[in-house]
This record gives structure tokens, C-alpha cells and sequence, in this order.
């Protein structure tokens, strides 16, 4: 391999103007390699760059029971997909989760309305994670409702669970319930409160 030193360029008339050019050819080229790999980061694999691997709008999702009747619906009127870490992030979404009807009254729809600023759905577990103004609605046996209010919302859609370690406060036609963490099984309608639980009870007369 030929190899050349500076002062043997100095030697002869064309000497500085090729170290000048191949100085230059050379800063050329790492602008050319920098400027590239700028844009393979910014238009590269989603996988790689944590981008979504696709946009969804007016997106509906569904989820079943053993015995292939509806359990769940979700809805969000525009969700970003990130499919390799198998989760859904969603805007304002809008979830009706099925409960099985309740003993004393087989008719009655024993459905959670739940609604939220935003939500992260992790589809193979089935678990949807809620945040901002979460409020959440279900119909009570003498024809009222009852509502949830928190800041943050789990709901297990597998174990047909929602629980939270936040903030929340219970409401139905006689009662009002403040407790900081809570979990409620949606099936049986078992609610099973954490901590500094305060409760102000209003029969009827």
C-alpha cells in the first residue's frame, strides 16, 4: 500500500491543493454520514424508534366471553398502535364492560359505562389503564346508578377487576363514599376499599 506524507505534497506544485481537496472530500463525507443518519433515525423502523406502528381513528374494540357472548366494547376516536410492545395508547376513550346479571333482578343490564381523558390498552392482557376525569357509571337494582370518580382506573377485563391506589369518590341516590384506593369486582358487585374511607349515608324517607 502507497502511503504519502504532507511534506511529500508540499514537494511538488500540486501538493496543497490535493490535501485542500481531500481535506474537504473527507469533511464531505462525514457531513454526508451524520445528515444520513438523521434521517434513518427520523424514518426508520418504527420497532427501533419507539414510533406507533399505526394510527387508528373512530377505532372499536371488542372482547368475548367463554361462551362467545360480548364482554367488552372499547372505543376511541383516534389510538396509536405500538405493536411491539403490544399496547394501544387512546384518546378520550369509552369503554362499556358487560357484567353478568344479578340474582335478584336477571333483566336488569348490570353493564360499567366508563369513560376517561385518556387510556393505554395492553390488547394480549386485556387490561386497560384510564387517566384524567375517569368516571364511571353502573346501573343499580331500584333503577338508579351509582358513579365513580378518580383520577386513574385499572380495569382487568381478564379477572373482571377495576381497582386504583388514587383518589376516588362513590355515589349513588343515598350515599356518598370518598376512599383513597378501591378495588371492585364487576360480576358480583363487590367493592373492597383501601384507605381513609369516609362515607355520609341519606336514606330515603
Amino acid at each position: 500500500m502507497a502511503r504519502f506524507s504532507f511534506e511529500e505534497f508540499r514537494s511538488s506544485r500540486l501538493g496543497l491543493p490535493l490535501a485542500l481537496l481531500a481535506l474537504l472530500l473527507l469533511l464531505w463525507m462525514l457531513w454526508r454520514s451524520d445528515d444520513s443518519s438523521q434521517n434513518n433515525s427520523e424514518t426508520g423502523n418504527p420497532l427501533e424508534s419507539g414510533q406507533p406502528t399505526s394510527f387508528l381513528t373512530d377505532a372499536r374494540f371488542r372482547s368475548f366471553d367463554e361462551n362467545g357472548q360480548p364482554a367488552s366494547q372499547l372505543t376511541s376516536p383516534r389510538v396509536e398502535q405500538f405493536q411491539d410492545r403490544d399496547l394501544a395508547v387512546l384518546e378520550f376513550p369509552r369503554a362499556r364492560l358487560t357484567g353478568k346479571p344479578t340474582d335478584a333482578d336477571q333483566s336488569l343490564d348490570n353493564a360499567w359505562q366508563i369513560e376517561a381523558n385518556q387510556g393505554t390498552y395492553h390488547l394480549e392482557k386485556e387490561l386497560i389503564e384510564l387517566e384524567g376525569d375517569v368516571v364511571a357509571i353502573r346501573p343499580l337494582a331500584n333503577g338508579g346508578q351509582a358513579t365513580l370518580e378518580t383520577s386513574r382506573l385499572n380495569v382487568d377485563n381478564r379477572q373482571r377487576i377495576a381497582f386504583t391506589d388514587a383518589p376516588a369518590t362513590m355515589t349513588d341516590q343515598v350515599s356518598v363514599i370518598h376512599t383513597t384506593g378501591f378495588k371492585a369486582w364487576m360480576d358480583s358487585r363487590v367493592v373492597e376499599l383501601n384507605s381513609d374511607v369516609e362515607g355520609i349515608y341519606e336514606p330515603k324517607r
